[in-house]
Parts: structure tokens; sequence; C-alpha cells
């Protein structure tokens, strides 16, 4: 039982509907074995839910699921028990649903393009003001190396 004779017993839960409708719950409840149940999951405007009922105990953590989830299939997994039911999907007013696209059918990405005043290749080189000073300073070079505040590789022995 680990540090204690007995665990304190509780309880929680929550039910939260956000902004576009969809609905995410939890309860829990745990008693003084330290053996805990409950039913977390979400439920969304389209009607796609999925909801977990659970026990953690002793014996470790094993779950139920119930979804209409698409891709999903009844079937264990990972010792959970997956109770898969399909989606149904209203057909709009007047006509058949819209029949879904590949993935590949939108548009290509075409990445931002960023610019800002100034040279980036200035950047680049180390001639931005700052960098340059700060560079200028940690540089001990021989004496008749520097040319007009760059450092100049002399061809030749040192």
């Amino acid at each position: 039982m680990g540090y204690f004779k007995s665990w304190p017993p509780y309880n929680f839960d929550y039910n939260v509907t956000d902004e576009s409708g969809t609905m995410i719950f939890h309860t829990e409840k745990a008693d003084s074995n330290n053996t805990k149940t409950g039913t977390y999951g979400y439920r969304d405007p389209s009607g796609i839910y999925r909801t977990v009922n659970y026990v953690a105990d002793a014996d470790g953590f094993r779950a139920t699921i119930d979804t209409n989830e698409p891709g999903t299939a009844a079937g264990m997994s990972a010792d959970a028990v997956f109770n898969a039911m399909p989606v149904m999907v209203p057909t709009p007013p007047g006509g058949t649903a819209p029949r879904p696209r590949p993935a590949g059918a939108g548009p290509a990405y075409t990445p931002p393009r960023y610019s800002r005043p100034g040279s980036t290749m200035a950047f680049a080189l180390g001639q931005v003001p700052e960098v340059q000073e700060a560079q200028e300073a940690s540089v001990v070079a021989p004496e008749g190396a520097m040319a007009d505040g760059l450092l100049v590789h002399r061809v030749g022995s040192y």
C-alpha cells in the first residue's frame, strides 16, 4: 500500500462544452484501497464520440472504449476493448452527402516569405555594425593587418 495504511477516498467530475459545441467530460472515484474507476471522453458537434470507461487498481489499468470515430474497428488492443460503431452522417436536404476528397487534393503548401528592411547578406557576413564592433573588439591582429577596420589576411609568413 505504500506510505498510507489506507488511501483517502475521493471523487470528481466535470463536463464542459467549448465554443464549437464539443463536449468534454471526466468522472472518477477512488476508494480506500486506491481502486479508481472512471469515465472520460468527448462528443463533437458532428456526433463523433469516444467514451473510455476504466478501472485502475493493483491489477493495472483496464479500459473499455466506446466510439464511432472513423477508422476504428471493434477489437482488443493493449488490454483495451474497442466497441466501434459506424458514423451516421446526415444527408443534406435535397441531395447526397459530398464525396470525401483524397488527402492530396488540396492546394500545395507555399512557404511564407519573410522580409525585413536591409540586406540579410550583410548580417550573414557579419557587417551589422553591432556585430562587427564586437568581432573587432575580440580580434587581436598582427600589426599592419587591419585596413579600414577590417581584418585583412596577409599572404606570406608570419
